[in-house]
């Protein structure tokens, strides 16, 4: 009897340290995996995404944001400005919101807005965000290649988002926007969670 009492105690208070938040994954290292869903409520399995990159030798963008994040909100105009373009080279680009309404999102992205690039729902940062350190501070920003590695990351606004991102994909994947080669990121500013 006193086994069964003993075992669900220590889970209470083993369980605050297994669910503690992650570091910011560094450039070098394996990209976290994760299943959510898109704002459409399709299922998106980071592992099978990266499978398909791997095929096509392509890149993954992941970009954490949220509607209350004013250096966000400069981005994503920028983000559907360019996001077919990258596409169209093999640079998969994701949005990532970390609201804590779905339909927040949704008034804003589909309503409001009309952007059409996809957009991944991860409430209150409760799976990727926790990995990825966007339950802290907005915007995170992570390239990943086909070996599910992160090529690139960058905490904060990026104001010349088109030639930086189009710079990252030239200096990894050589030929992809030779126009854009050796542009860097012009940062801006963050937001707090």
């Amino acid at each position: 009897m006193k086994k069964s009492i003993l075992i669900p105690f220590f889970s209470l208070l083993l369980f605050p340290l297994l669910a503690q938040d992650a570091p910011i994954p560094k450039v070098g290292s394996k990209a976290p995996l994760f299943a959510i869903q898109s704002l459409e409520y399709n299922n998106f399995v980071m592992a099978e995404k990266i499978q398909e990159l791997k095929a096509k030798k392509g890149l993954m963008i992941l970009d954490f944001w949220a509607t209350w994040c004013k250096p966000c909100m400069r981005e994503l105009p920028e983000f559907e400005r360019i996001h077919k373009d990258l596409a169209a080279k093999g640079v998969q680009f994701f949005a990532v919101a970390i609201d804590d309404k779905r339909q927040d999102i949704w008034r804003y992205v589909k309503t409001e807005k009309k952007y059409t690039f996809p957009v991944l729902v991860d409430l209150n940062a409760f799976n990727a965000g926790r990995k990825y350190g966007a339950d802290k501070t907005l915007p995170q920003l992570f390239v990943i290649d086909g070996e599910g590695v992160i090529r690139y990351q960058h905490t904060g606004e990026i104001k010349n988002i088109e030639a930086a991102l189009k710079g990252i994909a030239e200096s990894l994947q050589p030929g992809t926007f030779p126009e854009f080669k050796g542009k860097k990121i012009e940062s801006g500013e963050t937001s707090s969670h």
